[in-house]
């Protein structure tokens, strides 16, 4: 049977796999895993802290996903084990002693996109099955939001066949379990006279044994009522994200709203080569005029920081932060820019479109240098901080990316190699090296 042309190749068919049916342990798993992954946002006191819990949860997650597939008989696509090693570094990055809390906020979504998406290649759902490709920010999405939103219901759907399942091999033996109940009743009733009679004349035996009954009686009178309300909310809240984690994973598994057409890249594609190398080249040529006027006017300013030398009627914060961002985004702008004309001449430039786009990427790059030294100027004055880190990384990876496609454009073996691919897995590295490498952070700074 032939593929049909907007799709992302062909798949293997996934029957309904059994762990989705079954009883037993698995509900308990995935919700001790909501529960770990809930915990994090509540603040009350516990008995493991934050870092602990986001350590426990990954390992677990990791085992009902691996085992889970073991029921199913299938096996983890090969790149996903790198993945899996990358999101348990994650989790137990904030227990090393010598990781400062660089990456903040963004460690635990990281973890939470890490999770996804690994599950995701676990189960080939990727859209070029269990690896990386140009997909890669669909792929997230499509782990993130399709998976598990698009299957939300299927944990309540297993709950429920579960305990119906129960309720009818109950049915079975009815009149049994009547006397069963019966018997234990009466059991109950017999205790509870025995020790009416045999408590009051211990107590009064010893004192000691007095205070303890009068302290037991008391306990169920003297709880926490705060720390229990707090309880129960972070019970009631890990339900749905037990659900979540749930649905992502059996979303992944048996490919139900996986990605499969590509019609509307398709479209982009088609329409990109329709343009001529004349219609690239004129905004390669206006972007690289607008930045080459902006360089020759702030050369006073953008250059200092190449010297080392503050500007006059600068602060070291202010020098560093006026126009940074901006000029990251302009960054990205432009790299998006290229990535689509490189992506329109099918992967080969040459002749003057090769010469605009290579000064165009040396421009945005002289634009990097001068952020960078910016950026250099004030560590170096006021020392590190968690901000000023994940600038620098961002401008790590700009650099990077731009130099990896000056290698594409000029050089014949690079063109064996998927930049988006690279793209990922250096932004890969830089996270774990955020989470995990011992940066010296200023203190009170």
């Amino acid at each position: 049977m032939m593929n049909k042309p907007n799709s992302l190749g062909a798949r293997p068919a996934l029957q309904s796999a059994p762990f989705l049916r079954a009883g037993g342990v698995w509900p308990l798993g995935w919700l001790a895993a909501g529960y770990l992954f809930t915990d994090c946002f509540f603040s009350a006191s516990s008995r493991f802290s934050a870092p602990a819990r986001l350590a426990l949860f990954a390992p677990l997650y990791a085992a009902l996903v691996l085992a889970a597939l073991r029921a199913c008989g299938r096996r983890p696509a090969r790149e996903s084990w790198l993945w899996l090693a990358a999101m348990l570094l994650t989790a137990a990055a904030q227990c090393l002693p010598w990781a400062p809390d660089v990456l903040g906020p963004w460690h635990f979504l990281g973890l939470l996109a890490l999770a996804a998406y690994w599950t995701a290649c676990a189960c080939s759902a990727l859209a070029a099955g269990g690896k990386t490709s140009q997909w890669a920010p669909a792929d997230l999405f499509w782990a993130l939001c399709v998976y598990p939103f698009g299957n939300f219901g299927r944990l309540a759907a297993h709950l429920a066949g579960a305990a119906a399942r129960r309720v009818r091999r109950k049915r079975a033996g009815k009149r049994a379990d009547r006397a069963a109940l019966a018997g234990w009743l009466a059991a109950l009733c017999l205790t509870a006279l025995l020790l009416a009679f045999v408590l009051p004349s211990l107590a009064a035996a010893d004192d000691r044994f007095a205070a303890l009954c009068a302290q037991l009686l008391r306990a169920p009178f003297s709880l926490n009522t705060a720390w229990l309300g707090e309880w129960i909310a972070r019970t009631l809240f890990s339900l749905p994200v037990a659900a979540y984690l749930y649905g992502l994973f059996a979303g992944a598994a048996t490919g139900r709203h996986r990605l499969r057409d590509k019609s509307i890249v398709c479209a982009v594609h088609a329409a990109a080569l329709r343009l001529s190398r004349g219609a690239l080249m004129l905004p390669a040529a206006a972007l690289g005029a607008v930045y080459a006027v902006f360089l020759a006017l702030q050369a006073d300013t953008l250059l200092g920081g190449l010297a080392g030398v503050l500007p006059a009627g600068f602060t070291y914060a202010g020098y560093a932060r006026q126009g940074f961002f901006d000029l990251l985004f302009v960054a990205a702008v432009t790299g998006a820019f290229l990535a689509f004309a490189w992506y329109a001449a099918r992967g080969r430039m040459a002749g003057a479109r090769r010469a605009l786009c290579t000064a165009l990427t040396g421009l945005t790059l002289l634009l990097c240098v001068t952020a960078a030294a910016k950026l250099w100027l004030y560590v170096a004055a006021l020392g590190l901080t968690p901000r000023r880190t994940l600038a620098g990384a961002a401008l790590v990876w700009l650099f990077f990316a731009f130099f990896a496609l000056l290698c594409k454009m000029w050089c014949a073996a690079a063109r064996r190699f998927s930049l988006p691919r690279a793209g990922v897995f250096f932004a890969l590295a830089l996270f774990l090296v955020l989470a995990a490498a011992p940066f010296p952070l200023a203190q009170g700074v």
